[in-house]
């Protein structure tokens, strides 16, 4: 038999074959083991959630409302357009035809779109918003090809919306966008990097009632990320309003009235504390605060900033001035309590003042001579030997117990940011660790002097005024000043208390007080009687001031504190005008304004 012998060299390179093959197979299988069975859990739930989106559902903000239910603060819709970056950076393609689509939409140059998608600047888990505030069309022509632009998101948003404009600016405060600090603090109730917060006002001191909680909703999305079903959604919970006490129409006369000027106003009910106007000039637009800005809204609250006449400072609250002569009526009150004068008590007024072993005087307003005077008719004229005569006698801490009472050179707790404490120069004062305090350790008598026309170190704000005049003008019980009524929303509403403490006076005292106060503005010879003779059936009592200041003390702080009608009060009104002449000539006819309307609009 005969045999042929193989073909050299194919029996070797069939085997190698055969084993390649099998290998190959042997890894593929094990490949299909790995991500089948032993991992497959994994991978499926890895690709369900590249399927699933979660989006987060903004709530609206709260409203702010005046005591009338007029609406000062609101929202409006706003498009933005924005990039989700985890879409987006999937492929280069993907960004390139982002960036074309944004080119044509927007206008904007290929180096503006890379800056403001700046990964390093960032969130990825946030969209990033490329440009608020982009025009309707712009909108829906990003719409239209949102399904088919990876990262492409044109959404909706609420901006805030100041109806008014500048009207109330201190009291609302502003919107703007989150800050490193302020999401420390509030992202534990779910705020993220890109929220807008309230910054300033009554916006930031009830930011969490305003903004509301959020929703989200989980959505399932097809490969080209096209919706394809809700699978969850939890609905937000829209922010609550808040109703104030201001009536918008007396701010808008309190803040024409200043116009031009640097000062303050403000209109309280004596009855309740209800703060029926809070004004501050200059003042400015809140709208300019709320996002998108423009170049020229950046570069107004840079000037604000800077500005030397501090637009953005409520003067009102922030900032505490001298009270010159409208501290005598707390002066007199002092001297009546501790019974160191009686209503019928006279001093002589030659026109100065001379304390024993001094031979500077201390002068009467106007060096006027006004001879034998009441405290009625002191009060009436100013005079201010009359107040030298009884705070020699009193003592400096008898004067500043009584200013204490009345809360000055105290905060007062209204709902506002940075509320100036002012200063009552009492012993504890003088001995704090105060810098302002360093010069009066060594209280001198000339020091007691000055104090008894409320000028040297005494420092009171517009509203602490307010409330201790209020305090006088009702008979004798404090209000602490109460600037929102109420919240509104949700499942429960929230009234505020009307809050008051008795002042702890005599009705005899108080009576004397207002006696002299009335004849400030209706009697002749009053220092506010020209001011209010027009209008005498509005029957004002009140008192002028005028506290020196500045090199020199060249400049004056113009006060006039009134209230109306004297016999049955309704309104109390504090003017404060910076760089004035006297508190008659400069401040009382601001406060005629304020309370003529006041009366004509119904109040």
């Amino acid at each position: 038999m005969v045999f042929e012998r193989p073909e050299k060299g194919t029996t070797g390179r069939t085997r190698t074959l055969l084993l390649i093959i099998g290998v190959s197979l042997c890894l593929v299988a094990i490949r299909l083991w790995s991500l089948q069975i032993a991992n497959g859990s994994r991978y499926r739930e890895k690709g369900l959630r590249n399927r699933i989106r979660t989006v987060i559902l903004k709530p609206r903000r709260g409203n702010i409302y005046d005591r009338n239910s007029l609406l000062l603060v609101g929202n409006t819709l706003r498009y933005d357009a924005s990039v989700d970056y985890t879409e987006m950076e999937r492929n280069r393609e993907a960004r390139a035809l982002l960036v074309r689509v944004l080119q044509r939409v927007l206008g904007l140059s290929e180096a503006q779109i890379k800056k403001r998608l700046d990964p390093r600047k960032a969130i990825h888990y946030l969209p990033v918003k490329v440009q608020r505030g982009i025009t309707e069309q712009q909108f829906y022509q990003l719409k239209s090809v949102e399904a088919d632009v990876p990262g492409l998101l044109a959404e909706v948003e609420a901006s805030r919306d100041y109806v008014e404009g500048s009207l109330a600016a201190h009291v609302l405060g502003a919107v703007g966008a989150i800050s490193p600090e302020m999401y420390r603090r509030y992202k534990k109730y779910g705020y993220r990097r890109d929220d807008v917060v309230g910054i300033m006002g009554l916006e930031r001191m009830f930011e969490r009632v305003l903004q509301g909680n959020k929703g989200k909703m989980k959505v399932q999305v097809d490969y080209r990320s096209r919706l394809d079903r809700i699978i969850e959604e939890k609905k937000p919970q829209p922010g609550k309003s808040l109703y104030l006490t201001i009536d918008v129409r007396l701010q808008r006369t309190a803040e024409n009235a200043l116009s031009g000027k640097k000062g303050a106003i403000v209109a309280l009910d004596p009855r309740n504390g209800d703060v029926l106007a809070l004004a501050s000039s200059p003042t400015f637009d809140p709208n300019v605060y709320s996002l998108p800005r423009s170049d020229e809204d950046v570069e107004n609250i840079l000037a604000w900033g800077h500005d030397p006449n501090k637009p953005l400072y409520n003067r009102a609250v922030r900032v505490a001035y001298s009270l010159g002569s409208a501290f005598k009526p707390i002066v007199a009150l002092a001297g009546l309590e501790a019974r160191t004068i009686s209503k019928n008590t006279t001093f002589h007024c030659p026109g100065a003042f001379y304390l024993p072993g001094v031979s500077r005087p201390w002068r009467c307003y106007h060096n006027y001579r006004h001879g034998w005077v009441s405290i009625e008719n002191a009060l009436k004229r100013s005079c201010n030997v009359f107040f030298y005569n009884l705070g020699r006698k009193l003592g400096a801490e008898a004067m500043c117990a009584m200013a204490a009472r009345l809360h000055l050179g105290e905060k007062t707790g209204i709902v506002l940011p940075i509320e100036a404490r002012g200063i009552n120069p009492d012993e504890t004062w003088r001995n704090s660790s105060d810098l302002r305090a360093r010069s009066f350790v060594t209280w001198y008598a000339g020091n007691t002097i000055n104090l008894s026309i409320g000028q040297g170190p005494l420092e009171v704000t517009p509203l602490q005024t307010a409330c201790a005049y209020a305090a006088i003008a009702n008979g004798g019980t404090y209000y602490h000043p109460r600037l929102v009524s109420k919240i509104m929303g949700g499942q429960r509403n929230m009234l505020f208390p009307v809050r008051s403490e008795p002042l702890g006076v005599g009705e005899s005292s108080l009576r004397t007080i207002k006696e002299g106060l009335r004849k400030v503005a209706q009697e002749p010879r009053g220092t506010a009687y020209r001011v209010f003779e027009d209008v005498s059936f509005l029957k004002v009592a009140g008192k002028t001031g005028t506290a020196q200041y500045g090199p020199n003390n060249e400049l004056a702080y113009a006060w006039f504190v009134g209230y109306a009608p004297c016999d049955d009060p309704r309104i109390v009104v504090v003017v404060l005008v910076e760089e004035g002449e006297t508190g008659g000539a400069t401040a009382a006819p601001l406060a005629k304004q304020v309370l003529t309307d006041f009366f004509t609009l119904g109040g």
